[in-house]
């Protein structure tokens, strides 16, 4: 393959005449901390180095590193393609729509018509919205047609209705397509960057082919070598005025590639072509980003290879089309923590990564730069979400901080990702495990934003119920590497992969932003109970009357033993948190205290009218637990507070809190080491007015009933309780359906 010009068209004559009349061929200064082990005639002043292509070298840079690296990251196709009976199997269901609260997510990849294929996987979305014509979207996965075969291809889907409805397609299904990217410019082009073999299935050829679609994705006629690796990552520039408005910078894995140590490519003329690749300065760059200012400034950031630091670089003649994109700023950086790759079984993404490195530039400001990702900080905690500033061009950084508002908590915040509106709003989202604290598998989709260039953040909401990355694996542990996310003034576009469906799946959110972000329900309080659910009241300023509501939304019974009841029926069903009254209907708060018997806590149940009432100026700051037949063992509800303008339709009404997450005890579970009366309570309970009961004094202490601190507890119940329960059929019946 012949190497590609700098300047097609321009023949070297017309370069030198051109470079002659502007006066201005020098080398440019790279400015960098560290020498990083360069030679001495190369530090200090150095370019991207242009690295000719693979049959253009000597065979000396052979493979067999590169090859044993691709392995362990598996996107070498190890599978052919699942065979025809297979696919010709796959059923049909209706496509997932993912309700929670006032969010919803909607199932993207869809077949012809528009419902989802049953053992196919997709995962690792990348999104782009049209700038010129925000109704145009699309959305590029790794589209695996069988979970039975690591096989993918590059799927895709557009909308022109800002994401209402859905139309899917794949670039090339014979082909292998991994680690898709997509992007659109100024002038209403779409661009899929997507890694391949040349030579499949030995795959000793890897390529990087970038397709354009000038149709809104509905074809894709264009596609382009663009050299390229694993990891790849590109950047368009999205004005249409100015130089450089619509170049395409790519960067990639510098060994696991075409031509190591080349790791950096641009395309001057709209992708038809790019240019020979170089290679960024030492120690480069992976599993990063790249962003282009308002002035034509390329900023990239990335992994080092060590991968305890990350690497910032700045390009600020990227955009002259008559020189190479000198690096004229390279440096590390801070996050405060090292991103994360092939984490382990105990993590959320066993053989993939946490999260790629994410930069984004101000939309008017050339020198503010946005730092995002996923990192392991110091402290022991598995992973946060931080964030880094720069007010001058990446010369100097802001010390890392946490967006999310469970830092150190013990929990993942994974899959960290960042986009800027115009307005300059910060948008972030990330999946979050911390509504199931003790497992890395269950995760929400949160976000938080930042009206003030990161200074503080909102707290972080979450949009959507728990899902479990650890389930619909196509022969690989993981649901890609990355998520990404678009931000305009007034929405909030994110594409994510999920598995509310038990198998993997791509998702499409919309978010309106909140312009005053609402005081929210505080973190739940754990109380290991089958039936209780326990939270904190918000406190007000001001007195408020609202109605607490919870909903079953994610059901997680065991499915041993075989009768145990099924409750999906009850998913979905709202109730209200209602005070217990006495005979003469006064509110009775006192229920026995879960640590330490006959010291009284507030206690409430679940009906299905609402009461209204000022909740923070009675129990403000204060734990309330709810106990009620319709709160399930080992599920999953939601907790808002409605405004009195929703009475009467308190089924629909937007909610003024965010949702809080809580999660109820497995079956059987108590506080090992800390039996006490409210365990002992909540296991009777599991066997009260059943055959099997031990006696009938036993429903004296069932949870249910609002005199339980007067019965006598003693251990001849301990024992009665634990024979009862040693071979007992799940007990647990659903609420009764509200009229």
């Amino acid at each position: 393959m012949p190497v590609k010009s700098y300047l097609p068209g321009i023949s070297a004559i017309a370069l030198g005449i051109v470079a002659m009349a502007f006066g201005v061929i020098t080398w440019l200064s790279v400015r960098t901390p560290h020498d990083h082990g360069l030679p001495d005639d190369q530090v200090g002043t150095t370019r991207i180095a242009t690295v000719l292509p693979d049959e253009d070298r000597e065979p000396s840079f052979g493979l067999p590193e590169v090859w044993e690296a691709v392995e362990a990251h598996k996107e070498r196709p190890k599978d052919p393609p699942a065979p025809r009976h297979v696919l010709e199997s796959r059923g049909r269901r209706p496509a997932t729509i993912a309700s929670f609260g006032p969010f919803t997510a909607v199932q993207v990849n869809v077949d012809d018509n528009g419902e989802d294929i049953i053992g196919d996987a997709a995962n690792e979305p990348s999104i782009a919205v049209d700038p010129s014509d925000p109704d145009r979207i699309v959305i590029g996965w790794r589209q695996f047609d069988s979970i039975t075969s690591g096989f993918r291809s590059a799927g895709y889907a557009h909308s022109h209705d800002t994401g209402e409805t859905w139309t899917t397609g794949v670039l090339d299904a014979k082909r292998f397509g991994t680690d898709p990217v997509v992007a659109a410019d100024g002038f209403g082009n779409f661009y899929y960057s997507s890694l391949t073999c040349l030579d499949f299935p030995s795959c000793g050829d890897i390529r990087v082919h970038v397709f354009k679609s000038s149709d809104g994705g509905i074809t894709w006629p264009v596609m382009t070598d663009s050299f390229g690796g694993d990891k790849q990552w590109f950047a368009v520039d999205r004005r249409t005025m100015g130089q450089g408005s619509g170049h395409i910078y790519q960067y990639w894995t510098a060994k696991l590639s075409c031509c190591p140590p080349a790791n950096f490519t641009r395309s001057v003329d709209g992708g038809l072509t790019f240019e020979a690749p170089g290679a960024l300065p030492s120690p480069g760059a992976k599993w990063g980003t790249l962003d282009v200012a308002p002035d034509g400034t390329l900023y990239l950031v990335g992994a080092t290879p060590s991968v305890v630091t990350h690497s910032f670089m700045r390009s600020k003649l990227a955009s002259n089309p008559f020189f190479s994109p000198f690096i004229d700023l390279a440096q590390e950086v801070s996050l405060g923590g090292y991103s994360v790759g092939l984490p382990g079984a105990d993590s959320p993404n066993p053989t993939g990564l946490l999260g790629h490195v994410w930069i984004a530039a101000h939309p008017t400001d050339s020198n503010k730069i946005y730092i995002l990702g996923s990192v392991r900080p110091p402290d022991g905690d598995p992973l946060d979400v931080h964030f880094i500033r720069s007010d001058d061009g990446g010369e100097t950084w802001s010390d890392p901080v946490a967006v999310n508002d469970n830092a150190g908590d013990g929990t993942w915040q994974w899959f960290g990702m960042i986009s800027v509106a115009p307005n300059g709003r910060i948008d972030v989202a990330w999946n979050d495990t911390r509504s199931n604290p003790d497992v890395s598998n269950l995760s929400q989709l949160y976000y938080a934003y930042s009206e003030d260039d990161g200074a503080s953040w909102s707290e972080g909401i979450a949009l959507t119920s728990v899902f479990n990355s650890h389930i619909g694996f196509p022969l690989e542990g993981k649901i890609g590497d990355y998520n990404q996310m678009v931000s305009e003034d007034g929405a909030v576009h994110i594409a994510f992969a999920a598995t509310f469906n038990g198998g993997q799946d791509v998702y499409y959110l919309r978010l309106t932003p909140p312009s005053n972000p609402p005081a929210p329900l505080v973190e739940p309080v754990p109380v290991a109970k089958n039936r209780f659910i326990s939270f904190v009241v918000p406190e007000n300023d001001e007195p408020r009357n609202t109605a607490i509501r919870v909903r079953l939304t994610s059901l997680h019974h065991p499915k041993e033993p075989p009768d145990a009841p099924d409750f999906s029926s009850f998913e979905g069903q709202y109730r209200f948190v209602r005070l217990f009254r006495d005979e003469n209907e006064d509110p009775v708060f006192i229920c026995p205290d879960p640590n330490f018997y006959g010291v009284p806590f507030h206690c409430a149940s679940l009906g299905c009218e609402p009461e209204y009432r000022d909740w923070s100026a009675e129990f403000g700051g204060e734990v309330l637990h709810v106990t009620s037949r319709a709160i399930v063992p080992s599920s999953y509800y939601e907790v808002a507070n409605l405004d009195v303008t929703c009475i009467g339709a308190e089924y629909d009404c937007p909610v003024v809190s965010p949702e809080l997450g809580i999660v109820t005890a497995l079956w059987g579970n108590v506080i090992p080491g800390n039996l006490n009366v409210l365990d002992i309570a909540a296991q009777v309970d599991k066997v009260v007015d059943k055959p099997n009961a031990p006696h009938a004094v036993q429903s004296l202490i069932s949870p249910n009933d609002i005199y339980a601190p007067t019965a006598i507890v003693n251990v001849i119940h301990i024992s009665l309780v634990a024979d009862a329960l040693r071979s007992l059929p799940y007990p647990f019946a659903g609420p009764s359906a509200c009229p």
